[in-house]
């Protein structure tokens, strides 16, 4: 008797402590900024995009995007696309997730439509970073460069592709 009564309370005690656990969901309402890292001793700045995602179960930003190729995922990156100045340099873009799902999603690849303006830097499953050139001669116009990114849903194996965009001005 004293056994079962022990049981009783120790399975009530788990699922009030269950009941009272908080829920993890994507933080919706919040941006992360900033988006241009500042560096010192004569560095180059690094544009960041911060991508925020939403599964097909969820309720997304109503400035969410939906994805170009996957089921049902939507997307928003922090800033929407980047501005670079042409310059004698190559500009440094990174991309990163939103800190409230970058627990749930890998980056698998990244392509751009501009392939000769744009190099790989590095490559990892949390963060990706190309560099984009910007000298005079690269480009003659005001250029968009739009970037294919590909993503990993580690919870449902799902691929899909979000779509941000670096434009040069001359």
């Amino acid at each position: 008797m004293k056994n079962n009564r022990f049981t009783t309370s120790l399975c009530a005690a788990l699922l009030l402590g269950l009941t009272q656990a908080p829920a993890a969901y994507a933080d919706t309402n919040t941006p992360h900024t900033p988006a241009t890292q500042q560096t010192t001793n004569n560095e180059q700045q690094v544009k960041t995009f911060y991508l925020n995602l939403w599964a097909p179960d969820q309720v997304a930003d109503t400035d969410a995007k939906p994805a170009e190729y996957g089921a049902n995922y939507q997307y928003s990156y922090t800033p929407n696309s980047h501005e670079v100045e042409s310059g004698d340099r190559e500009q440094l873009v990174e991309f990163k997730f939103h800190p409230a799902v970058k627990h749930r999603y890998k980056f698998r690849w990244l392509s751009a439509d501009q392939p000769q303006l744009v190099s790989f830097s590095k490559i990892k499953p949390k963060k990706m970073k190309v560099t984009v050139d910007t000298a005079p001669n690269s480009t003659t116009e005001d250029t968009d460069v739009y970037f294919e990114v590909w993503v990993l849903d580690t919870e449902t194996g799902e691929v899909f592709m979000c779509d941000p965009k670096v434009r040069i001005v001359v």
